[in-house]
């Protein structure tokens, strides 16, 4: 679909640092063409000396990659989404990765206790099911950071049971990975909060983040780690997420009254 990966290539485009890259490249080509002028000049002794001879044809090889920079920096220019289509775009997908756990966990179109719980929270270390070159952060012009790499977990209350999906999610490529299901019994859920886990990030820092953790009798755990609040200072802000606090409290309250 041509749409489709227009919008993957201007994600690409966002989150990568293709602008500046250039913009970098077009300076330092741009001052060796004016070193090269410059050195033509003082060594042939006139000022025509630069567009003479072997001189001009240096100077218009140089001249090629100066050309395609700028038509290159153009393009990126014109394909450089705003952000607020950026999250109109993550918004919709999203949504779309909502109507997939339904159906994959096969309660689309059933009564359940209450909406789905979404869990979303950016991906900031080395993961497996996506390319490092994948994991981003962007500050936009709004001062919010945002990011590419993102872990999802949605679940969804039937009469005796929750239902949990996880997946990874590429926001540039547009692709879930590691996609599971889960479903317990309220009966079996012997904890719902929060704790600490130590992680290291793609950077190589060592840091401790929050995480939200549903244990299960057998032993078997659920996880979602956040590092926004590690992003979250004086300088920077993150666009928002699920506070986990708010999940852990509507989490409790349906096992409560299911429990009784």
């Amino acid at each position: 679909m041509p749409e489709e990966k227009l919008k993957r290539k201007q994600i690409s485009i966002y989150f990568t640092n293709a602008l500046s890259g250039s913009i970098v490249a077009l300076i330092c080509l741009s001052i060796l063409i004016l070193v090269f002028v410059v050195f033509s000049i003082i060594s042939g002794g006139n000022l025509l000396a630069p567009v003479s001879g072997n001189a001009l044809i240096l100077l218009c090889l140089m001249f090629l990659p100066l050309i395609l920079l700028v038509v290159y920096i153009v393009h990126i220019i014109n394909n450089l989404p705003e952000d607020t289509q950026v999250d109109t775009w993550f918004k919709e997908e999203t949504e779309s990765l909502v109507k997939r756990a339904l159906q994959l966990l096969g309660v689309e179109g059933k009564t359940l206790l209450s909406g789905p719980v979404v869990i979303y929270k950016p991906v900031m270390w080395k993961a497996k099911e996506i390319n490092d070159e994948d994991i981003n952060e962007k500050k936009g012009k709004d001062g919010l950071l945002r990011f590419s790499a993102w872990k999802f977990m949605i679940f969804v209350f039937t009469e005796k049971r929750l239902g949990c999906y996880i997946a990874m999610y590429d926001l540039i490529k547009g692709v879930t990975t590691k996609e599971t299901t889960e479903e317990f019994y309220y009966s079996d859920i012997v904890r719902v909060g929060t704790d600490q886990e130590t992680v290291t990030l793609l950077s190589g820092d060592e840091v401790h983040m929050e995480q939200f953790v549903l244990k299960i009798s057998s032993g078997d755990i659920v996880s979602m780690r956040d590092i926004t609040k590690l992003y979250e200072t004086e300088k920077y802000k993150v666009i928002p997420t699920p506070k986990l606090e708010e999940v852990v409290t509507l989490i409790r309250k349906i096992l409560e009254e299911k429990k009784q």
